[in-house]
C-alpha cells in the first residue's frame, strides 16, 4: 500500500484528508505509530523507508509478527515490494503536510501491534512560518507512539529551542481522555507542568555542567601531575570557606629554602608524635565541624531563597503564560488575517499579471495584424500600379488591334469577293466533272458486265479441262500402281540406279505420285 496524506495544509489551515480517514477507518486493531520530524531536506522520508525495508535488522520488530497479514489493510495478501515515501534530489520539500504509511507485508512490534510510519513536513523551510512548523511538530508528537527528532550533525541550539518549544506546548495540550484514564492524564500533565520531570532544556544544562566539571577535574589533575614532575613536590590542598558558606579548594606549594632544598630532602620525612597528631586531628575536626555547620546554614538559606524564587518565577510564568497565550492568539489571528490578505493580494496580483499578459498578447496580436495589413496595403498599392501599367499596355495593344482589325476587314472583303469569283469558277468546273463522271460510270458498268461474261466462259472451259485431267490422273495412278508393284520386288541397288539416288527412297509410290497426283499443281501450271 502506498502512503496516503493524513493531514494537509491549505489557505484555511490544516485539515484531515478523506484518504487518511479511509485508512484509519479500515484499521480495527491496536497500532503503534513511529513519527519522524526535523528540518527539511535532512533525509526523514529516506530514513523511514529504510526502517520499513530493513525490518530484520531492527530488534524491536517481531519477525514472527511480520508474517501475519493485516486483513483490513491488504485483504490477507502480502507483497514483497513496498512503495515508500516519496524522495527527490531537489532543494525543496518533497513531503507536504503529514503522511501515513502502512507498509506491506505489515510490520509488527513484539507485542503484536501493527506499526505505522508517520512522515511530517520539514521545518525551517522558506515556504512556511514558525507557527505552521509548530503545528506540524505538535501534531506529530501527539499522534505518535514513538517520536524521533532527526537532525544532521551535532544538536545545535536551534534544535534545542525547537524541542523546548514543543515540549512546553505539549504540556498544555489535552484534546480528550477516556473517563477511566482521565486522572492519570491529568496527573501526568500536572507533573510535567510542575517541573518535577526534567525537560529537554534542563537535561541539556545538566549535560553541559557535567561536561564542564569533568573538564575542570581533568585540568586540575593534569596541573598536579605537571607540578609534581617538575618540582618533585605535590601541591597541598587547602579548604577555604567564602562569605556565602561555600568551600573553595586552593593549592598551596611549599617554598624552597635558600639552600636550594627543603628540610625533607635534607633530613628525610618527618615523624609526628602522638600529641602533635592529636592536636592536628582536633584542629581538623573543628575545621570540619565549622565547615559543615556553615554548609548546612548556607544550604538552608539557598533552599529558602530558591523556594521563594521558584514561587515568584511560577507566578511570573503564569502571568507570562497568560500574556503569551493572549499574544499568541492575537498573533495567530493576525497571521491568519495576513495570510488571507496575502492570499487575496496574491490572487489579485496574479489576476493583474494575467490581465497584463493578456493585454500584451492582444497588443502583440494587434501589432501583427497591423503589420499584416500594412503588408497587404503595400501589396495592393504595388498591384494597383502594376494594373495601371498593364492597362496602359492593354490600351496600346487595343489600338493596335483595332488598326489590324480594320486592315483585316478590308482584306476579308477583298478575299470574300475573290472567293465568290473562285466559287463560281469551281461550280462550273464541278458541273463539267459531274457530266464526265456520269459517262465514266456508264462505261464502268459496261466493263463489269463484259468482265462477268468473260469470267463465266473461262470458268466453264476450265471445269471441262479439270474433269479431263482428273480422268487422266486416275488412269495414270492405276498404271503407276502396277509399276510400283513391279519395282518394289527389285533390290535396293536397282532402285537407286533407276532413280539415280544415293540413298534408297523411303516411299517409292509417294515419290512417283508427288507431282502427278497433286491437282492444285496441275491447275497452277495450267493457268500459267
Amino acid at each position: 500500500m502506498a502512503p496516503v496524506c493524513l493531514i494537509e495544509g491549505g489557505v484555511d489551515g490544516l485539515r484531515v484528508t478523506d484518504a487518511g480517514i479511509s485508512l484509519l477507518e479500515s484499521l480495527n486493531e491496536p497500532v503503534a505509530i513511529v513519527c519522524l520530524a526535523g528540518q527539511y531536506r535532512t533525509g526523514k522520508s529516506f530514513f523511514l523507508n529504510q526502517l520499513a525495508s530493513r525490518r530484520d535488522d531492527l530488534p524491536w520488530i517481531s519477525n514472527s509478527g511480520a508474517a501475519v497479514s493485516n486483513g483490513n489493510v491488504a485483504n490477507g495478501t502480502s507483497s514483497p515490494k513496498t512503495n515508500g515515501f516519496r524522495v527527490g534530489p531537489t532543494t525543496e520539500s518533497c513531503t507536504r503536510g503529514i503522511w501515513l504509511w502502512a507498509p506491506q507485508p505489515p510490520v509488527r512490534n513484539p507485542t503484536g501491534q501493527l506499526v505505522l510510519f508517520l512522515d511530517t513536513e520539514g521545518m525551517a523551510s522558506t515556504d512556511n512560518d514558525e507557527s505552521y512548523d509548530a503545528k506540524i511538530f505538535s501534531l506529530g508528537l501527539l499522534l505518535s507512539s514513538l517520536f524521533v527528532f532527526n537532525t544532521m550533525g551535532v544538536i545545535d541550539e536551534g534544535a534545542i529551542d525547537r524541542l523546548y518549544l514543543v515540549s512546553e506546548l505539549t504540556k498544555h495540550v489535552c484534546v480528550s481522555a477516556h473517563p477511566s484514564t482521565a486522572p492519570v492524564s491529568n496527573n501526568a500533565l500536572d507533573t510535567m507542568n510542575s517541573g518535577a520531570v526534567p525537560d529537554i532544556k534542563a537535561a541539556w544544562e545538566y549535560v553541559s555542567d557535567a561536561t564542564c566539571q569533568a573538564a575542570l577535574a581533568a585540568a586540575i589533575e593534569l596541573y598536579d601531575n605537571l607540578m609534581e614532575a617538575t618540582t618533585g613536590k605535590k601541591p597541598l590542598k587547602k579548604v577555604n570557606i567564602n562569605d556565602e558558606g561555600e568551600s573553595e579548594d586552593t593549592d598551596e606549594v611549599e617554598e624552597d629554602t635558600d639552600d636550594g632544598g627543603s628540610d625533607e630532602t635534607e633530613e628525610g620525612p618527618k615523624i609526628l608524635s602522638q600529641t602533635e597528631f592529636e592536636a592536628i586531628y582536633k584542629d581538623a575536626q573543628e575545621q570540619a565541624l565549622t565547615f559543615f555547620k556553615h554548609k548546612d546554614e548556607s544550604l538552608s538559606k539557598v533552599e529558602a531563597e530558591a523556594q521563594t524564587t521558584k514561587q515568584e518565577l511560577v507566578k511570573q510564568l503564569e502571568v507570562l503564560r497568560a500574556k503569551h497565550q493572549e499574544e499568541k492568539e492575537d498573533w495567530i489571528r493576525h497571521a491568519a488575517d495576513q495570510t488571507a490578505e496575502k492570499t487575496m493580494l496574491q490572487k489579485q496580483l496574479k489576476q493583474a499579471e494575467l490581465g497584463v499578459q493578456q493585454k500584451q498578447r492582444d497588443m502583440e496580436l494587434l501589432d501583427k495584424e497591423r503589420q499584416q495589413l500594412q503588408q497587404l496595403y503595400e501589396a495592393e498599392v504595388d498591384a494597383r500600379a502594376q494594373q495601371d501599367r498593364d492597362y496602359e499596355a492593354l490600351r496600346g495593344g487595343n489600338l493596335e488591334l483595332e488598326r489590324k482589325l480594320k486592315q483585316s476587314a478590308a482584306q476579308l472583303l477583298s478575299s470574300k469577293q475573290a472567293a465568290e469569283r473562285e466559287q463560281g469558277r469551281l461550280e462550273s468546273r464541278l458541273q463539267r466533272f459531274q457530266m464526265q463522271l456520269g459517262r465514266l460510270e456508264g462505261n464502268r458498268e459496261v466493263e463489269e458486265v463484259l468482265r462477268d461474261c468473260v469470267s463465266n466462259v473461262v470458268r466453264q472451259s476450265d471445269e471441262d479441262k479439270i474433269i479431263t485431267l482428273q480422268e487422266e490422273r486416275r488412269i495414270l495412278q492405276e498404271q503407276l500402281g502396277n509399276l510400283h508393284e513391279k519395282i518394289s520386288t527389285l533390290p535396293d541397288f536397282y532402285v537407286r540406279q533407276i532413280f539415280c539416288a544415293p540413298e534408297p527412297v523411303p516411299s517409292f509410290f509417294d515419290a512417283l505420285t508427288s507431282a502427278v497426283g497433286d491437282a492444285t499443281k496441275w491447275q497452277t501450271n495450267w493457268n500459267q
